[in-house]
């Protein structure tokens, strides 16, 4: 198949931008010519060095939508894969109900998804994929459910997995002592995150000025505005390769699909994100924290910074190769692996 996937921007980091790449490279291996469209952004350069063909158009213009309109004349596509509500738009407009036009699908990727595309969406998309459960609640108030699937997102288990030579490494590199204790926070501190973000690392300094052992390790995109000035707390700014990263932590604080990586990895998980602290992440709870995203989807609930200490104290030990890490790692790779992802996709590509 030819697949045309929109996304406003590829920003370095974002969730969304780290889904369309996973899945537009498991495409590729599967022999299928992906192509990427988008307004612009800081990954631009990086998805072309991964040999993913980008298209560059203000998806946002009616001169892009235009030009859009134009190469789905001149080019055969068979589907359509909007991945917000920008490129949902562009990609409708740029075809126009005509006969013959491709398959358009359209991915809610969380819960602040407007109404106004929703409602687009159940005018003009073939299909809808939600990537969690409480996404799906909200998207079934206006796609009939015939219409929607919930692929959760996919990790590349083959990039997120236990390495401890790389965690050496980036300790290393970071000043951060082989036998201390490490706790991760990543995120990214921008829109609607920055909130949550800077809450999160004032706790974890309360925690290390506690711990004299204890060193924190900070990531994500706009953490280097925080202007954290705390012994052992390093903020490491936006990493291209967040597996060391998790790899250096005993424990990591995160949410969504960045939650699933770290576990993959082998370090102690507690799922915080918008819509409260889930709690860590055990086999047991792997089912229900999977509705909610690992608590990135659904209301917020308020928490205690008071809770959050206390499950840092529950993440004293070290990374472990424990029966239970194993299995948790066995049924997170089965369950939420991108190659799990490609395959539910496809299956709704192909339906009808």
């Amino acid at each position: 198949m030819r697949i045309w996937m929109g996304v406003q921007r590829l920003w370095r980091g974002g969730g969304t931008e780290t889904h369309v790449i996973t899945l537009a490279q498991g495409l590729q291996r599967q022999g299928h010519q992906v192509t990427i469209c988008t307004s612009g952004g800081a990954w631009v350069n990086k998805v072309r060095r991964l040999g993913i063909p980008v298209y560059v158009v203000a998806m946002n213009q009616g001169s892009g939508v235009a030009l859009l309109r134009q190469k789905l004349l001149f080019g055969q596509v068979d589907i359509l894969h909007a991945h917000d509500s920008t490129s949902l738009r562009a990609f409708a407009a740029a075809v126009g109900g005509r006969r013959g036009s491709p398959k358009l699908v359209y991915t809610v990727h969380g819960t602040y998804v407007s109404k106004r595309a929703l409602a687009l969406a159940r005018k003009r998309a073939h299909e809808v994929i939600v990537v969690s459960a409480k996404a799906a609640n909200l998207a079934a108030r206006w796609i009939p459910g015939t219409h929607l699937t919930v692929v959760p997102n996919g990790v590349d288990t083959t990039v997120f997995r236990p390495a401890p030579d790389r965690g050496k490494k980036f300790r290393q590199e970071y000043g951060i002592p082989i036998d201390a204790r490490v706790i991760g926070y990543s995120g990214r501190f921008t829109f609607d995150k920055v909130k949550l973000g800077r809450r999160t690392v004032r706790v974890l300094a309360k925690y290390a000025e506690k711990n004299p052992r204890v060193h924190i390790l900070v990531a994500g995109r706009g953490s280097r505005r925080l202007g954290i000035r705390v012994p052992r707390v390093h903020v490491v700014g936006h990493i291209e390769s967040m597996q060391n990263f998790f790899n250096a932590c005993d424990g990591v604080i995160a949410t969504g699909r960045t939650a699933v990586e770290a576990a993959l990895c082998g370090a102690n998980v507690v799922a915080l994100g918008t819509a409260g602290l889930q709690g860590h992440i055990t086999l047991a709870k792997l089912s229900q924290l999977s509705r909610t995203n690992f608590g990135d989807h659904g209301p917020h609930r308020a928490w205690q910074d008071q809770r959050l200490l206390k499950e840092l104290t529950s993440l004293r030990r070290r990374r472990t190769q424990t029966s239970e890490s194993s299995q948790l790692r066995q049924v997170l790779a089965r369950r939420l692996s991108a190659a799990q992802m490609v395959k539910k996709t496809l299956a709704v590509y192909r339906k009808g």
